[in-house]
């Protein structure tokens, strides 16, 4: 009876429940659960201090405790054995291919996403934001993220989802041009979780225009001065980005990196032109108005740098990326960049970068699905992460 009761609570207590009970006046009372990896010890009632996350419109407030978490998994894929797809057992891909090819996939759309969340329970019910475990090391290290996004409101949420942490803290920049329904959804979702906001200002990004900084110089921003959690490392991300580390594991490489930052800065007289020229944006592009530049000040040398990777990624760890004609890409490419097929899984598994950039959530969308799962699986793993090769790029560094 008293195993039967545990079970019970482990069900009822989830984020969803924690969530209805998060407004605070000087404390909270927060049903912890206090487990050891898969089996319940103890549950109890306690008093907490309230951590309180300003945003640019409102106050919510957060318990300063973790959150109680379900420890059930499930495959997100059940019509194909996502593990051999991972595994790159070739023939296997091929009939995953071409079965997926004759097959129609329905999404939400932003505005039945948006619906959806006006009911936050409802929500929840339907993408679970509660499966994983948190370690103290993770607690003790929150991370703040920016999420850049332009469309789709379902792959923003499913990225937002996998990353996920109560501890941590989550700025989303919406394209002041997109479709208003991806903002309302993305606003919605956002007031069912107390460490998720919008940025306060939205900017119309323009591709590899300076509007595409400033809408993560925002969030930054607002990082810096509308929240009360004392994160520890900001990571900026585009929404068709997916994770090839967890929480837990993007934590012990950050302390590896002890305050460095990994952020690409190439050399090359090929690029010279994009700063030695002014542009202007012409019909929503960055268009040459063929007149130069005078030289930069204090004689300095301008680098090229980049919002996702470059081919030469030996010190590189942020994201990892497919350029065209750089590696092979079994997916397709757009704007010289491969979006992902499931021809491509086993080897982004294997990368030492934190993120893949890109996926599309409805291309070849088994794709994204078996990383959710892989990702899920992963992140109740007790294999622990090999630091050898972090370790190895920071004393390469050191030694430049």
């Amino acid at each position: 009876m008293r195993q039967n009761q545990r079970t019970r609570f482990m069900h009822c207590f989830s984020l969803r429940m924690v969530l209805k009970y998060r407004k605070c006046v000087g404390s909270c009372v927060f049903i912890a659960v206090i487990f050891a990896m898969y089996r319940c010890i103890e549950f109890r009632m306690i008093d907490t201090p309230c951590k309180q996350i300003r945003r640019p419109h409102h106050t919510i407030s957060m318990p300063s405790t973790p959150f109680p978490l379900r420890l059930d998994l499930k495959k997100v894929v059940h019509d194909f054995d996502c593990r051999r797809v991972i595994e790159g057992d070739e023939e296997y891909i091929s009939v995953v291919n071409d079965t997926m090819s004759k097959r129609t996939y329905t999404f939400l759309k932003d505005n039945q996403i948006g619906s959806l969340a006006q009911n936050c329970e409802h929500f929840f019910q339907e993408h679970s934001y509660d499966n994983f475990l948190v370690s103290q090391d993770e607690l003790e290290f929150p991370i703040a993220y920016t999420i850049l996004t332009h469309k789709d409101a379902t792959q923003t949420e499913k990225l937002l989802r996998t990353i996920y942490r109560p501890q941590n803290i989550y700025c989303i920049h919406v394209d002041k041009s997109s479709n208003s329904s991806l903002l309302h959804a993305l606003e919605a979702i956002s007031n069912c979780l107390p460490n998720v906001f919008i940025a306060s200002k939205l900017e119309e990004v323009v591709y590899a225009g300076i509007s595409r900084l400033k809408a993560d110089l925002n969030c930054m921003s607002d990082l810096l001065n509308q929240t009360d959690v004392k994160w520890k490392y900001v990571i900026n991300l585009p929404s068709q980005v997916y994770p090839l580390k967890t929480n837990a594991e993007i934590v012990k490489i950050l302390k590896i990196y002890n305050g460095m930052s990994s952020i690409e800065s190439v050399y090359d007289e090929k690029s010279y032109y994009r700063c030695n020229v002014s542009y202007t944006v012409q019909k929503g592009k960055m268009e040459s108005t063929g007149k130069k530049k005078d030289p930069p000040p204090s004689n300095i040398t301008v680098g090229k740098g980049s919002a996702y990777g470059f081919p030469d990624r030996t010190l590189w760890i942020a994201v990892s990326v497919t350029w065209q004609g750089s590696e092979d890409c079994h997916g397709k490419y757009v704007r010289d960049v491969c979006v992902f097929g499931i021809g491509d899984l086993n080897k982004l598994v294997s990368e030492k970068e934190l993120f893949a950039n890109k996926f599309y959530h409805d291309y070849q969308p088994l794709a994204l699905q078996c990383m959710e799962e892989w990702y899920l699986n992963k992140s109740f793993s007790p294999v622990s992460l090999e630091t050898y090769r972090y370790r190895k790029i920071i004393n390469s560094i050191k030694n430049i």
